[in-house]
């Protein structure tokens, strides 16, 4: 019965995975199937499975690099970068116990360049922080 949950969730952890671009409606469908067979699973055996979801993998940081670097120069300033990390506060969810330690390093006064390597190399110590 578990299989019936876990080949539709293992797709979509594929097509979300970092620097992935997929159909959003397919990811839609994707998730509507898993929460039908979670909910037909609960129904048939009275438990939640799974009990908990492990976290999205970090990635290696590049794609965020990407999505920061608005004008693609290949670099951006410490500020520029805290900018963006204000906007996109969803990325926590990515680095779990090392937002803390990335976020820390950026700040809003720091006009410094930064380049991709630089970008990361940071992105991969915090990722490093994970549980």
């Amino acid at each position: 019965m578990t299989d019936v949950i876990d080949a539709p969730r293992n797709l979509l952890v594929q097509n979300t995975r970092p620097g992935c671009v997929s159909e959003h409606s397919e990811n839609l469908v994707l998730a509507q199937k898993i929460t039908e067979a979670r909910y037909a699973h609960f129904k048939a055996a009275s438990e939640v499975y799974p009990k908990s979801y492990p976290p999205p993998m970090a990635g290696d940081g590049a794609d965020v690099f990407a999505a920061a670097d608005e004008a693609g120069e290949g670099t951006m300033t410490y500020k520029e970068v805290a900018k963006f990390l204000g906007r996109n506060q969803n990325l926590r969810h990515r680095l779990q116990e090392g937002w803390e330690s990335f976020n820390s390093k950026f700040d809003t006064e720091n006009l410094n360049d930064l380049t991709k390597a630089d970008f990361m190399k940071i992105w991969q110590e915090a990722a490093a922080l994970r549980k």
